[in-house]
């Protein structure tokens, strides 16, 4: 029976070892913002092949990542020389930026934040220019609702309670006599 006990405590321990290091991951992470996010676009128009991806998914009221690719439409090579506006259109309601590399992350693409205030399928418009020529292209994006913020922050709102729990585990296995100590 003091074979069972000793293999029970080594177990819990191992599994409040693997739960603590799961906390420390969660407790560092953050949102991450980056280039790419969802394919909303992928069309030629005049020289180019143009891209576009928005970040989050699903995009939500709140600040948006819109990334731009650009490649020749002849031998799909990456045009890094091009102005690239981006705007979005929702009745009298309008967000624009200049999509640039300094934006972006990776430089193959240009990438603008955009500020969007309300939910509603908002229209799309991207214009490249460079010196192979001009193209537009125009989509609609659908736009959420934001999240509450209990959805939004559960995650950090749930974290004490289980740190909580682990310190209360390790506690209980140290006083059981348990390797957690």
């Amino acid at each position: 029976m003091t074979g069972l006990r000793s293999r029970s405590r080594r177990c819990a321990a191992h599994w409040l070892r693997a739960a603590g290091a799961v906390l420390a991951l969660l407790g560092g992470a953050t949102t991450a913002r980056g280039d790419g996010g969802l394919l909303r676009l992928n069309e030629s128009a005049g020289p180019f092949e143009i891209s576009v991806f928005t970040a989050p998914t699903p995009l939500r009221v709140g600040p948006a990542d819109v990334s731009v690719m650009v490649l020749a439409t002849v031998g799909r090579a990456p045009i890094l020389d091009a102005d690239v506006q981006v705007a979005l259109r929702l009745g009298a309601l309008a967000r624009s930026a200049s999509a640039t590399h300094a934006g972006a992350t990776n430089k193959l693409l240009y990438a603008a934040w955009l500020d969007i205030p309300e939910p509603g399928a908002w229209a799309l418009d991207v214009r490249v220019q460079s010196a192979a020529g001009s193209a537009a292209l125009s989509s609609t994006l659908d736009v959420a609702p934001p999240l509450s913020p209990l959805v939004a922050f559960w995650p950090y709102l749930a974290l004490p309670g289980l740190a909580v729990a682990l310190f209360a585990a390790h506690q209980w296995l140290k006083r059981s006599g348990g390797e957690a100590a």
